[in-house]
């Protein structure tokens, strides 16, 4: 969410807003967050421009996954939050476990956008679609964090290329350039990182190639 503040100091204007049904309260902020999380409040609780999406698995509607007749077509396609999700994501009071998974279809070349989503979350798309949620690329969920691994899902998936989007943040970790190869499987990778052995909630690219 940081960068809202920017996007309208910029003066681009936003027309649709997907959003979720969360419920969580902020009263702490660091740096300038509270004025990116005031922008998203106000967003979310327009009722005129923008529009505001708070979309399920599985939904449809022009122009994201249907085309001009209402038929099944090209788009994006939701694979998460769900209502469950979104319930046990408030009671436990968990920002990234609101968040959404997408599959971007083009012909036959599909992208997984895992965004934030937890290993809950996508316990619950590989229940849901197995097989058919083989795709070309993968974005790793959480920047590759290990709380966003799900082994089965990647397995069903098994992406030709995995993007792993990290930065460096802390100085507990650690940071080497991972080799775009591993077993076969080619990785896109910017600033991979490998945490310290004091840290183990990362996921390494060798680990989504390993399945």
């Amino acid at each position: 969410m940081r960068g809202l503040a920017r996007l309208r100091e910029a003066k681009i204007r936003i027309l649709n807003f997907w959003d979720t049904a969360n419920s969580r309260k902020v009263t702490e902020f660091a740096g300038n967050d509270e004025a990116h999380w005031k922008e998203y409040q106000r967003l979310r609780s327009s009722t005129g421009s923008p529009r505001v999406f708070r979309l399920n698995r599985g939904e449809r509607n022009k122009y994201w996954n249907q085309d001009d007749s209402g038929g099944a077509g090209d788009g994006i396609h939701i694979l998460a939050p769900t209502a469950e999700l979104t319930d046990a994501a408030n009671k436990a009071d968990d920002p990234n476990a609101h968040s959404y998974a997408l599959w971007l279809q083009y012909g036959d070349f599909k992208v997984v956008l895992g965004g934030d989503c937890d290993e809950a979350a996508w316990k619950s798309i590989w229940k849901k679609y197995g097989a058919n949620l083989r795709c070309n690329i993968l974005k790793a969920s959480h920047h590759g964090r290990a709380s966003g691994f799900h082994t089965e899902a990647v397995k069903a998936m098994n992406p030709e290329y995995t993007i792993v989007s990290v930065g460096k943040k802390t100085q507990h970790r650690c940071f080497k350039p991972i080799p775009p190869l591993y077993k076969g499987k080619s990785v896109v990778d910017a600033m991979a990182r490998e945490y310290c052995s004091d840290d183990s909630r990362q996921r390494t690219c060798d680990d989504y190639a390993a399945v």
